[in-house]
């Protein structure tokens, strides 16, 4: 069975341009997926540019912005033109508007603990804050959701789950967990096509909720503000999670 997707990106797009190459002759998603068109809201992403580099019709390509209006109801005219199986959230920024929700259904690029203004090393960094919180070293889960109105609710359709060292930067697990993030997307594109695909609940990485969900809402808060600051500050460097000295992460 053919699905076809709207892929939405908003910075350089790299799972959507591992999907679309995994559609291509010879890849994994050849003949079961293809993306009728990619939506992005940032005039400046290089992602649109790339896709169009490996072959992606321009004309396939829409950008929104909550500067020309309801962001929903642009997102909604491009949908109603392709009628996708899915749209799929591929590094995709903003909150998608509950309209949208309620009349296609959508996938989700996911990693580690979830959350609005999550994104990025934010999600690493808050996963380690815990993990040194608790003393145990979790791996990280990568998955792909369904699309649901409440943050992190979306039954998964698959996931894998990725180690990592303290000693290691969260740039550098972000960029050795990205190859990972394409091949699970990937996988799950697959199985939705083959029917093979059996929805579980979204992965936590907290176990119990009674002892352990508060000091992931502490570690997701406090990832939050130590970005918010680094990036006000305009500092670039890397970031190092001391585990001795969990509560204030170290910049080298």
């Amino acid at each position: 069975m053919m699905i076809s997707t709207v892929n939405l990106i908003s910075g350089s797009g790299s799972t959507n341009l591992a999907a679309l190459e995994a559609q291509r002759p010879g890849g994994i998603l050849h003949g079961l997926v293809e993306t009728a068109a990619i939506i992005c809201n940032n005039s400046k992403a290089k992602g649109p540019i790339l896709a169009e580099e490996l072959g992606f019709s321009r004309e396939r390509i829409h950008y929104v912005s909550r500067a020309k209006g309801d962001l929903g109801e642009q997102i909604i005219e491009v949908l109603e033109k392709y009628n996708p199986d899915y749209y799929h959230q591929l590094g995709w920024l903003p909150w998608m508007p509950d309209s949208v929700i309620s009349r296609f259904r959508g996938l989700n690029q996911h990693l580690g603990p979830g959350g609005q203004f999550m994104i990025g090393p934010r999600r690493i960094l808050a996963h380690l804050l815990f993990c040194a919180a608790i003393e145990e070293q979790r791996p990280i889960p990568v998955f792909c959701q369904l699309v649901h109105p409440v943050y992190d609710q979306g039954d998964a359709i698959f996931a894998r789950y990725a180690g990592y060292s303290f000693k290691e930067s969260v740039d550098a697990i972000a960029k050795r967990l990205l190859p990972i993030e394409h091949a699970v997307q990937i996988e799950a594109l697959r199985l939705l096509a083959t029917g093979q695909a059996k929805p579980f609940p979204v992965p936590r990485v907290y176990k119990d909720w009674m002892r352990e969900s508060g000091l992931m809402d502490q570690s997701i808060k406090q990832a939050h503000e130590f970005y918010l600051a680094k990036e006000k500050a305009g500092d670039e460097s890397e970031v190092f999670l001391m585990p001795e000295l969990y509560m204030s992460p170290c910049l080298v």
